[in-house]
This record gives C-alpha cells, structure tokens and sequence, in this order.
C-alpha cells in the first residue's frame, strides 16, 4: 500500500465488504485501520476503494487511531451503539482471532470471510501456510492475556474517536 493503492488482502476483504454493502447485508460500513504508509491509511485506502465500488460516502466511516487487530475491535466498539451487530471483513486465516477480539470488546460479530491468497505448491508453500498458522496462534495467545485491559483501551478509543472525530465521514 506504499502509494495507496490496495494490497492484495486488503482489495480481497474490500471485494466481500462491497458485496455485502450492495447485497443490504451491510448499508453502514467502518473502515479500521490508522497505519498508514506514505500518508495514506488503511482506512482511507479502503474507504476510496468502497466509493470507486459504489459505496455512498455518507455509509463509511473512518476509524484512523487503531494499529492492531485488538485495537480495530476496542476502537469501531466506541462508534457503535451498545446493541450494535457487526460483520468483519477479514481473512480466513485470521477471522477467528478478529472475532474473539470483536467478541471481547462486547459487540456481537459475525464473518465475512475474505479468501485466503492461494499459495505454490509444493514445501514453500507449506511453510508460507505454517508460518501464518503459527504467526495468528502467537498473537491470539497475546491478545487473550490482553482482554482484561478491554476496558481501559474502550475508554482510550473513546477519547480517541473523538479526538480523530473531524476525519471521519
């Protein structure tokens, strides 16, 4: 995403927004992600890319402040209302830690699977296939010892949402 333009994941999970977007499954859409490369976020990339696809801008709202999957959770938690359901775009390999971490902010999650990148065949391919496996086990792991401090990071997300209220739509 160096010039803005989407990775291939992130264009994957952008496609099963969209569709989910135009199909009435999803009239609102959060775009969550505050790192950002060459000044361009995660969330305005994906928020750009939801309009060339048809999204109203008035539907997307930008969340800038999160870094982390933890963090995407506690911060898009601070926009919603307590009753709130929601739909998280992500990966395969990932969706069941981004549920537990939506889950764990208090907001009922449902997913929306984005497809895996097909890898080569053969060894290098497996060990592309391990390596994340073992990579998103690793950071449940850290993500489980963090909830206890789920409500402290809601009450900083607060304070951030608002402070980073003027950029969003």
């Amino acid at each position: 995403m160096p010039d803005g333009h989407l990775s291939r994941s992130l264009a994957r999970r952008v496609a099963v927004a969209l569709a989910a977007y135009h199909d009435k499954r999803a009239p609102r859409l959060i775009v969550s992600g505050g790192r950002s490369w060459h000044g361009v976020s995660e969330a305005e990339a994906m928020a750009r890319a939801l309009e060339a696809g048809g999204v109203v801008p008035e539907r997307i709202t930008l969340e800038l402040c999160s870094l982390s999957t933890r963090e995407n959770a506690a911060f898009t938690r601070a926009l919603l209302p307590a009753d709130a359901r929601v739909l998280v775009a992500t990966s395969s390999s990932h969706m069941q830690r981004a549920l537990a971490n939506f889950e764990a902010v208090g907001l009922r999650a449902e997913p929306l699977e984005a497809p895996d990148e097909s890898f080569e065949p053969g060894v290098r391919g497996a060990a592309i296939r391990a390596y994340r496996i073992l990579c998103e086990a690793i950071r449940a792991r850290r993500d489980r010892s963090r909830f206890s401090r789920a409500s402290s990071l809601l009450e900083r997300a607060a304070w951030m949402t608002l402070r980073a209220s003027d950029g969003g739509r």
